[in-house]
């Protein structure tokens, strides 16, 4: 989990997806996926580590994953977390 962190709510009206109930944002005990790379400060390439489904998660190659989720791209943008 994040800890002190403000999230537009915006952002959040965005994420329609997900299935989590917004762990990152609610639960101590959450692990955010590690941005690996970011490109042009809006597609970033995460390593994840919940091997749980999750619909902004998307496979790019063979190793590589992408998030599209906005809380996390916001978490990324604003805390460089």
């Amino acid at each position: 989990m994040i800890l002190n962190v403000e999230i537009d709510k915006e952002t959040k009206e965005r994420t329609t997806e997900c299935e989590k109930n917004f762990a990152c944002l609610n639960d101590k005990n959450h692990t955010i996926c590690k941005v690996e790379r970011c490109v042009h400060d809006d597609v970033i390439f995460i390593k994840c580590l919940d091997t749980k489904h999750c619909a902004y998660k998307m496979s790019f190659g063979f190793s590589m994953w992408m998030c599209t989720c906005p809380v996390r791209k916001e978490f990324f943008k604003k805390y460089k977390i």
